[in-house]
């Protein structure tokens, strides 16, 4: 069976505390911090065969929510 092996966050916002009340894997120790890396740090300790990563300097267009790309 096959599963995702790698993921990577894409996230240029900096935590609030709407973001820790509706988000799973953030919470209040996460606000002031980049959201896609407090979200990687929670993502990641539910497998840790699961590589992550985070980019806080986001190219792209505003709009998108999630990405997913298959190699």
């Amino acid at each position: 069976m096959k599963g995702i092996g790698a993921f990577t966050i894409l996230d240029d916002k900096i935590t609030d505390g709407e973001d820790a009340g509706v988000n799973f894997f953030l919470d209040e120790t996460s606000i002031g911090q980049p959201r896609g890396e407090e979200a990687y740090k929670y993502i990641s300790e539910l497998n840790p065969d699961v590589r992550g990563d985070y980019v806080v300097q986001v190219l792209m267009p505003a709009q998108k929510d999630l990405i997913i790309l298959e190699s």
